[in-house]
């Protein structure tokens, strides 16, 4: 009987061995998997987070470029103003100059019919 028990412990024994063993190596299986994975997703973010970093960089010399913006663009709007100035300054001295050669014409006209007027008489 105590060499049947033995048989059995050792035999019981054995099979915990092996299961320890099959479950062991299915744990390390996992593992390995595991691990590659986390390099995978490592190697992913490091390259999304280098990109990141590189548009960061790129855009760097915004806020100054952004500053120079809205001081050429306050040039402009003073360039627009004087131009708006001139313009209406021209449009004035156009209106004149119509004025003055409208009159000059109607002079033209007139002298023209009087001595046409003179000629038919």
């Amino acid at each position: 009987l105590g060499l049947a028990l033995k048989e059995m412990h050792d035999l019981a024994h054995e099979k915990l061995h092996g299961a320890v063993g099959a479950h062991a190596e299915e744990v390390a299986g996992k593992l390995s998997e595991l691990q590659d994975k986390h390099a995978e997703l490592l190697e992913a973010h490091s390259a999304k987070h280098d990109a990141l970093h590189q548009r960061i960089d790129d855009f760097a010399h915004l806020p100054q470029t952004v500053a120079e913006l809205r001081e050429d663009l306050g040039k402009v709007a003073t360039l627009s103003d004087a131009l708006e100035a001139r313009m209406e300054e021209l449009g004035l001295a156009s209106k004149e100059m119509h004025d003055l050669a409208h009159e000059k014409l109607h002079g033209a006209v007139g002298a023209h019919a009087e001595e046409v007027a003179g000629k038919l008489s």
